[in-house]
């Protein structure tokens, strides 16, 4: 068996059991993005809703590119919540 190593760390890749999906609510995207920002999802979810849409080459730059330019929503203060960490067990 042949190993590889990859980008330069044999760390690299999904981690075994990492899920490569997430689900969140349309009203979430709706309020953190502005209506014109460019949404990527699964190509074959896009495909049972019988839409188009264009490929899209999913690596660290163009997801960097995406991100910067779909202008999140700042976050409001009122919403920002609060995690207690116990160091005492």
């Amino acid at each position: 068996m042949l190993f590889f190593d990859m980008a330069g760390t044999s760390k690299s890749g999904k981690t075994k059991g990492a899920g490569s999906f997430v689900r969140i609510s349309l009203a979430e995207l709706n309020r953190c993005l502005k209506p014109e920002a460019s949404v990527i999802v699964n190509r074959r979810y896009v495909e049972a809703l019988n839409m188009e849409a264009s490929s899209f080459q999913a690596n660290t730059v163009a997801l960097k590119n995406v991100v910067k330019h779909s202008a999140v929503a700042p976050i409001n203060e009122k919403e920002k919540i609060q995690i207690e960490s116990k160091t005492d067990w």
